[in-house]
């Protein structure tokens, strides 16, 4: 119904776990909002592949560094 997404928030830590998911490749998209900030939000994606029975780690790097100002 909302093709394929499921969205997953991450705990203080930054840390998230998502369970159940079949055998296969995943496109993993990771949007970060900084709250009280006029920076818009950041984002990145990776390919993932996830395999029966085991767990992937995976790690995302977002720099989160406002802009200069003019």
């Amino acid at each position: 119904p909302n093709g394929g997404q499921q969205p997953v928030n991450a705990d203080s830590r930054g840390h998230f776990l998502v369970e159940g998911l079949a055998a296969g490749s995943y496109e993993l998209r990771v949007i970060a909002y900084v709250p009280d900030s006029r920076q818009r939000a950041q984002s990145a994606k990776q390919l993932v592949t996830v395999t029966d029975g085991a767990t992937t780690e995976v790690t995302v790097t977002i720099d989160l560094t406002p802009p200069p100002n003019p």
